[in-house]
């Protein structure tokens, strides 16, 4: 992924790597100010949810354990342009995507990776 990034923004890798540390970082300490993070009790009950209807939607195959999954936008300048709530575990990156209502705001030439 470095590699690709370096190549198309025509920058060395090291430099992809520091803008994606310093991004994560200053993720974590914006967010993290909004205080959206559990607490250890309810993190506790989504890791292992007692619902079996509740447990089965969270549950990822992939990772073996509950899960839930987001989408944020970013533009090719790594701005964060777009910010979707959680999906249970159990729904697909492509299904996310097509949930988002992300794709009608975009231009047919704008290129979409998920993962």
């Amino acid at each position: 992924m470095l590699k690709d990034l370096a190549h198309r923004f025509k920058i060395y890798q090291s430099t992809v790597s520091r803008i994606i540390n310093t991004w994560g970082n200053f993720l974590y300490i914006a967010l993290g100010a909004l205080g959206i993070w559990l607490d250890e009790e309810t993190n506790l009950n989504l890791k292992s949810p007692w619902q079996r209807s509740f447990r089965s939607e969270v549950f990822s195959t992939y990772k073996s354990h509950c899960t839930f999954k987001g989408l944020i936008g970013m533009a090719p300048h790594t701005a964060v342009t777009f910010v979707k709530s959680l999906y249970e575990g159990t729904i697909s990156a492509k299904e996310i995507l097509k949930q988002s209502g992300i794709v009608t705001l975009l231009n047919p030439s704008m290129p979409i990776m998920v993962d």
